[in-house]
């Protein structure tokens, strides 16, 4: 992490993307031994789904793996992050932590205009950003999973810039 100029910039950890791309290959690979193996027709469809999934996962984190931006910048404007740009504070109308299975964190930012944000990124990220709408209710969330720093600090890091109307909203699902 650098602080520059009243910025913190949290650069993406290439050890934890060859990790995860690893782990998505693994989960692309075991799908599609059950499919070969199986006659059920509703298991093929459900392995399917696994290895397109799992496979988009692990092309985005190759992609990723060589991605020479920033995973996030937190400046006093706002989070610039690399599928959305700049989230600025005034937008942000609440912040949510999602606790996952397996001790996964998901920082969910809610905005005013979710469209707006929606329409900036590119196809890929769009598709997982509204999935991501139609279950949480907003399309917009920051994970350190890919990220040089942990989710506790993470957080501690936006805490600190966001504006007190904020901080006051943290809340865990």
């Amino acid at each position: 992490m650098k602080n520059e100029d009243d910025k913190i910039i949290i650069p993406l950890s290439k050890r934890k993307i060859i990790l995860l791309t690893i782990v998505a290959f693994i989960f692309t690979a075991a799908p599609l031994w059950i499919l070969i193996d199986t006659d059920s027709e509703q298991i093929k469809l459900a392995m399917i789904v696994g290895v397109l999934f799992f496979g988009i996962c692990g092309i985005y984190a190759l992609v990723k793996l060589f991605d020479k931006n920033p995973g996030l910048i937190i400046t006093p404007d706002g989070l610039i992050d690399n599928a959305s740009g700049l989230i600025k504070w005034e937008d942000i109308t609440e912040l949510e932590i999602l606790n996952m299975q397996y001790n996964i964190r998901f920082l969910l930012i809610f905005v005013k205009n979710p469209e707006f944000y929606l329409n900036k990124m590119s196809v890929p990220k769009k598709i997982f950003a509204q999935l991501n709408y139609k279950k949480y209710g907003t399309p917009l969330s920051i994970s350190s999973l890919a990220l040089q720093c942990n989710f506790d600090k993470l957080v501690e890091i936006i805490n600190s810039y966001t504006p007190s109307s904020l901080n006051a909203g943290w809340e865990h699902r």
